[in-house]
């Protein structure tokens, strides 16, 4: 079945197991976390950037852009976010700072500090 008609567009992040949190992550068994709030979703397959390209262009897509994104550790963001709730000044240089850490995606090691695998790919016309 299609999903796409010629011309679609898929934007579609994944899970970098490049990414060393990720990496342990997935070493534990499935359902190690439950729906706790360290980890509330149920986490499935993932690929790296090299994987995802391969798989996309075997089904015929052709691949625009890819790229990692969320170069901080998830949790620890989440928790400082949390802490950080009822400070409205030291929240707003957190998120300097969180924004200034998206500029590790230019680095050549963006393929291990990014949380997610990002594509954008097409159905040819």
């Amino acid at each position: 079945m299609r999903v796409l008609a010629p011309g679609g567009h898929l934007f579609l992040t994944l899970d970098n197991p490049a990414n060393p949190l990720i990496a342990v992550r997935g070493l534990l068994p499935p359902g190690a976390f439950g729906h706790s709030q360290v980890l509330p979703y149920r986490v499935g397959p993932s690929m790296n950037a090299r994987e995802l390209r391969q798989a996309l262009e075997a089904l015929g897509l052709k691949v625009h852009n890819m790229a990692h994104l969320m170069h901080l550790p998830r949790i620890l963001t989440l928790h400082l976010c949390r802490c950080l709730r009822l400070r409205e000044g030291a929240a707003q240089r957190l998120l300097r700072w969180m924004l200034a850490a998206e500029r590790m995606q230019d680095w050549p090691t963006a393929s291990s500090t990014g949380h997610f695998v990002a594509v954008h790919a097409s159905v040819p016309e």
